[in-house]
């Protein structure tokens, strides 16, 4: 996240809130200062090789297209690849490139820090904690559906439940808890499969 003027604060409040936040200032010396003037034009040439290797897709955004393809390069006296500033861009009248940027800050870093980089890290975490759900054993299964059960009829919500897999894997676990929830839920069943005063 660019974090000049307003967006310091900006990307502060997103690292209260719990999310992974790369500070980035384009000015700054790139990584490569052979080949690049400052950390913008490294940032922008690092999009475009994305682009070249079919890394991006599905942008259809035309105005974000627009500003992406207008975007100039030169060479500085040392060789150095140079990005046009905005005020050259606004010369030429084009408006400051504002979608352009959020996609170049969002792939920023080698290994696509940013935006990118979070929505990897979830899908990770996502595959991680199904993979462990299947390890789980039908205990475990049975306990967090019970959870989420009590849960979903404290919040009035219908509950549609297996007659059989309520009575072997369901219903010890609500009769067995100290919830009341739990009860109320137990006795709703109960008496919806006719099992209302049976102790098995």
């Amino acid at each position: 996240m660019d974090t000049i003027g307003v967006g310091a604060y900006f990307a502060k409040h997103l690292k209260d809130l719990g999310f992974p936040i790369r500070s980035i200032r384009v000015s700054e010396k790139p990584r490569n200062p052979e080949r690049f003037a400052n950390l913008k034009a490294e940032l922008y040439w690092g999009l475009r090789e994305r682009f070249e290797k079919g890394e991006v897709g599905g942008l259809k955004d035309e105005q974000a297209i627009s500003q992406l393809a207008t975007i100039r390069y030169s060479y500085n006296p040392r060789g150095q690849l140079l990005i046009e500033s905005k005020e050259e861009a606004r010369s030429r009248g084009i408006k400051s490139p504002d979608r352009a940027e959020a996609i170049m800050l969002a792939y920023a870093g080698p290994s696509g820090s940013g935006f990118y980089e979070l929505m990897r890290q979830r899908y990770e975490e996502s595959q991680t904690a199904a993979a462990q759900t299947e390890d789980d054993g039908p205990a475990a299964r049975a306990e967090a559906a019970t959870v989420n059960l009590v849960k979903a009829h404290s919040a009035g919500h219908s509950i549609d439940i297996d007659p059989e897999y309520y009575k072997s894997s369901i219903r010890p676990r609500l009769r067995a808890s100290a919830n009341p929830a739990a009860a109320a839920l137990a006795t709703e069943l109960d008496r919806r499969f006719g099992l209302a005063g049976s102790s098995r």
